[in-house]
């Protein structure tokens, strides 16, 4: 009983970290389908760096 109930926890962990991934690629590729520039943007937000430093 024990080692099923551990099973079951793992299991929803990955299920929860495998949502993340999937929700992260998927911001990741909206953004680069909306334009360069709404990339930079994004990648500007993402590392909190002035834009004059990525030019």
């Amino acid at each position: 009983m024990l080692v099923m109930l551990v099973v079951h926890f793992n299991g929803l962990n990955f299920t929860a970290t495998l949502s993340v991934e999937i929700n992260f690629w998927a911001c990741k590729a909206e953004s680069e389908s909306n334009g360069i520039g709404n990339s930079t943007n994004a990648l500007n937000r993402l590392t909190d760096m002035p834009t004059e430093r990525k030019r």
